[in-house]
């Protein structure tokens, strides 16, 4: 079964599918690409988050990512406390 379209089990125990804005969410806070490149790239720019991949210093693409990661923290974790 494709990654993406796998099931999770919420913290209220039901299984679902994870939308695509979960996805990115959880590919924004934890660094494992969870959709299309392009689509995370999208939702980063659509919710004027820091797009780590479009730094083209090497040394600050992981600076880079501390930053987005510190700025999807809550969303990340209001959606590990969905019930």
């Amino acid at each position: 079964m494709n990654i993406i379209q796998e099931k999770t089990r919420c913290m209220c125990g039901e299984s679902r599918i994870m939308t695509q804005e979960e996805k990115c969410i959880v590919t924004a806070y934890t660094g494992f690409l969870m959709v299309n490149i392009d689509t995370f790239r999208s939702w980063l720019k659509e919710n004027n988050y820091t797009d780590p991949l479009g730094i083209s210093d090497l040394v600050s693409i992981p600076l880079g990512f501390e930053k987005l990661r510190e700025e999807v923290r809550d969303r990340f974790i209001e959606l590990c406390d969905k019930e």
